[in-house]
């Protein structure tokens, strides 16, 4: 049986390309993991997949082309791109066994997009109620947030790069959005 590929509510629309602004939809897995923070033996258990779990408020880890996300003292967003879903979640099932944690697959509920360019932040601060300074919202940063009316998770990738993560049912309403605010940057 062939294997089966995720669906997207944004097949047929027309993104944005170019040196000012370009959006992509990313094709990345989403999961949450839960534990606490303060309990040691989750904690190393978890280190030894990732070498660390940030602890911060709005602070990400990378390793391996997985990125790990502070949600909150006891939640972390794991995302990364589909062909490495199974791998982290056997390895980490496996580590956190004996451990009280929870890994919950929420690829198909949320899906993940890049917005890049020259004018990336012009862009994104017509729909965000955050600030994106970078003394704000450096590099490596991830907040919770929302775009217009959809709940989103940015993170801060590099200079001129944001990922977002966002309900499948928000795709089109946000993209639309998104484009829309790209136009005079083109």
């Amino acid at each position: 049986m062939d294997k089966l590929q995720p669906y997207s509510p944004l097949q047929g629309l027309a993104g944005t390309t170019g040196i000012n602004v370009k959006l992509k939809e990313l094709n990345r897995f989403n999961l949450i993991l839960r534990g606490k923070q303060d309990d040691n033996k989750f904690m190393k258990s978890a280190q030894k997949i990732f070498d660390k779990l940030p602890v911060k408020p709005n602070s990400t880890y990378q390793k391996s082309g997985i990125t790990i996300i502070w949600v909150s003292p006891d939640e972390w967003i794991l995302t990364g791109d589909y062909d490495k879903l199974e791998k982290v979640k056997t390895d980490l099932d496996k580590s956190l066994e004996n451990t009280h944690y929870a890994l919950i697959d929420t690829s198909d509920y949320y899906m993940s997009a890049n917005i890049s360019g020259n004018n990336v932040r012009e862009t994104l601060e017509k729909g965000v109620v955050v600030d994106l300074h970078d003394s704000a919202f450096p590099i490596g940063y991830a907040t919770g947030t929302r775009y217009e009316k959809a709940v989103i998770n940015l993170h801060r990738e590099d200079n001129n790069s944001y990922n977002i993560i966002f309900r499948r049912s928000f795709a089109p309403y946000l993209w639309g959005h998104l484009v829309k605010a790209s136009q005079e940057f083109k």
